[in-house]
């Protein structure tokens, strides 16, 4: 069900800054050449370049339009980031785009414009949500495409470089012991490194989760976080404020709703929460998996 969830949610890269100014210079750029074209056609006849007072209407037209897509493109990143939302969602805000630039233009043309008295008000309502409808139509499409294509190649540049990077480099090396140290410089804690789970930050403790023979342990060692991970080196990774994990002991992630969660490869350890700040760094790690794998088997085996 989640992974179902997951395919109509609209990826990131759809919703980030470079995406939205994209869609915005698109439908400026199909729009000024369909408009002109439309004009020839036209009963509305203040869309123009060739007059002064044509030229003002449609700079003010323009410039109305430009700063509410803008604003727009704001709200929806600003949504977006509180709740990824899926592509219907997605579809319907941009036909409120259409009715608020469809409404801006009838404005222009039955109250602030002259035009001819004989054209219904429906007449240019009905018109200009076909025009404002196809011109957002094919920039976002076009849009889409070619930010989705671009997308794919980094991706799979990035891969290329990870796999050539992976066959040609040996994986990071992993101590076989891990040392804490507490306040005053002397070690408290001797951990094998195939063996530590998480840690739990507590004010001015730390509180570190191991296996043993028993099951799972767990010792308290007075010491800072910053301290901590200083000792951990690379083999804890911070996945919140108050959490670290031994990336060799990351299973896979679960997303709920706008939260996300650890599940280690120890079944009896509980879902350990991740916060936005490092989320991409555990989702890095997990679909890094083959490398994980190699660290965890170096670890194990005391290379």
């Amino acid at each position: 069900m989640t992974k179902d969830r997951r395919i109509r949610i609209v990826p990131e890269y759809l919703i980030d800054k470079r995406f939205l100014i994209l869609t915005v210079i698109a439908i400026v750029a199909f729009s000024v050449p369909f408009m002109l074209l439309y004009v020839a056609h036209s009963e509305t006849v203040w869309f123009s370049l060739g007059t002064r007072q044509g030229i003002l209407s449609t700079l003010s037209f323009y410039f109305m339009a430009v700063f509410f897509l803008l604003t727009s493109k704001r709200s929806l990143a600003d949504r977006y980031r509180r709740r990824p939302f899926t592509y219907v969602r997605g579809m319907l805000f941009v036909l409120t785009e259409i009715i608020v630039i469809t409404v801006l233009y009838t404005v222009f043309s039955s109250v602030l414009l002259l035009y001819d008295d004989s054209v219904r008000l429906a007449y240019i309502i009905t018109r200009a949500f076909f025009c404002i409808s196809c011109i957002l139509s094919l920039a976002y499409t076009i849009c889409i495409l070619f930010r989705t294509v671009s997308y794919l190649k980094g991706e799979l540049r990035r891969q290329r470089q990870a796999n050539a990077q992976a066959d040609t480099t040996e994986p990071p090396y992993l101590p076989q012991e891990l040392i804490f140290y507490g306040y005053g410089g002397k070690s408290t804690l001797h951990i094998p490194t195939k063996d530590l789970l998480y840690a739990e930050s507590l004010d001015n403790y730390i509180r570190v989760f191991f296996e043993t023979g028993d099951g799972i342990s767990s010792r308290t060692l007075r010491s800072t976080t910053r301290d901590f991970e200083k000792s951990a080196g690379t083999s804890m990774l911070r996945c919140h404020r108050s959490y670290l994990v031994n990336p060799s002991r990351i299973m896979n992630f679960n997303t709920e709703r706008d939260n996300m969660f650890i599940q280690l490869d120890n079944p009896k350890v509980g879902q350990i929460p991740v916060s936005r700040t490092y989320r991409e760094v555990v989702q890095a790690i997990v679909q890094e998996r083959p490398l994980q794998d190699k660290l965890s088997t170096q670890a194990g085996s005391g290379v």
